[in-house]
């Protein structure tokens, strides 16, 4: 692939490793919070761009800071991220993405949560009672159409249609949405947007 591409949160370089050739060392760059995951990504692939975000991330990076600068990139053909707005508030999502617009040449792809996924729901509830041993209810919130943001936190807290940043911290957050809703917010924001859920697994991606 001759296209530039960030890897937003790619840890130590996900994407360029499952791509298998297809991208270009030299035309790869990853941003993460997670340092030792970029030093590591750095050493194992020498050829590509690796920069360490210090932003606060409730479960990845709960000492960096809340307040901070954007990191110093250039503009990408392709901005890509798997599993990192699954982990941010409403807030930080919109936020991230008309900031990374503006360093954006061609297409932007998030892969999110569908809360009407409920096999998936329930997949996120029984790990963590095998994580902490018991869970709140909170796969129940599938069947409620009123509930369009469903965040979780550990095993005991749950958050509905909560849209701002919390800035807690938490061994094991997640957030669900209800993708009609998230469309047509994110729609009536002004932004060509549309949702895709490839097979075989049909992950919702939003692809700007």
């Amino acid at each position: 692939m001759g296209a530039s591409v960030l890897d937003w949160g790619g840890n130590s370089g996900n994407l360029l490793r499952y791509s298998e050739g297809a991208i270009a060392e030299h035309n790869y760059t990853c941003v993460d919070v997670d340092q030792q995951a970029v030093q590591a990504g750095a050493e194992y692939h020498p050829h590509s761009r690796f920069v360490h975000w210090n932003k606060w991330s409730s479960s990845y990076n709960p000492t960096g800071h809340h307040n901070i600068l954007w990191p110093e990139i250039p503009a990408h053909d392709l901005v890509y991220s798997f599993s990192i707005f699954t982990h941010t508030s409403y807030e930080e999502f919109v936020q991230t993405v008309e900031w990374l617009q503006q360093h954006t040449l061609h297409r932007q792809a998030h892969s999110l949560l569908d809360i009407r996924q409920r096999d998936r729901v329930k997949w996120f509830y029984d790990k963590r009672v095998t994580q902490f041993g018991s869970c709140v209810d909170f796969v129940k919130y599938t069947h409620d159409e009123n509930v369009h943001i469903l965040e979780v936190y550990d095993n005991d807290t749950v958050l509905t249609n909560n849209t701002q940043s919390q800035r807690r911290n938490s061994e094991a957050y997640v957030v669900f949405y209800d993708m009609e809703w998230l469309l047509q917010n994110l729609q009536s924001r002004g932004w060509n947007v549309e949702i895709s859920c490839p097979l075989p697994e049909r992950q919702p991606f939003v692809i700007l």
